[in-house]
């Protein structure tokens, strides 16, 4: 069970070194989308690349925060499973003043 736990961090940590490249690449891509839609306004082809650049980094960055999103859920819910934090509720007074 250990070693099935060693991978398992092993895995998150890979995960966790890579996300933010992923992250900062998509960020980028729109970005130099934004830029070349900013600087060849008058260009018309031009400016569809640029559109084209900023949709394809908004969808990367869509995907990989889902991706991000669900891979956490399953590793720190399913595949880890420490211990539930409760939610505590306060009590309610006995008697009405």
């Amino acid at each position: 069970m250990n070693s099935g736990n060693n991978l398992l961090n092993g895995f998150q940590s890979v995960l966790n070194a890579l996300i933010p490249v992923i992250f900062a690449f998509a960020l980028v891509f729109f970005f130099w989308g934004l830029a070349k839609l900013i600087l060849h306004a008058g260009e018309e082809e031009a400016k569809e690349e640029g559109k084209r650049l900023m949709f394809w980094g908004v969808i990367g960055l869509v995907v990989m925060f889902g991706l991000w999103g669900i891979v956490n859920f399953l590793l720190d819910i399913i595949f880890v499973g420490g211990p539930q934090q409760s939610i505590q509720i306060p009590p309610f007074p006995s008697s009405l003043p």
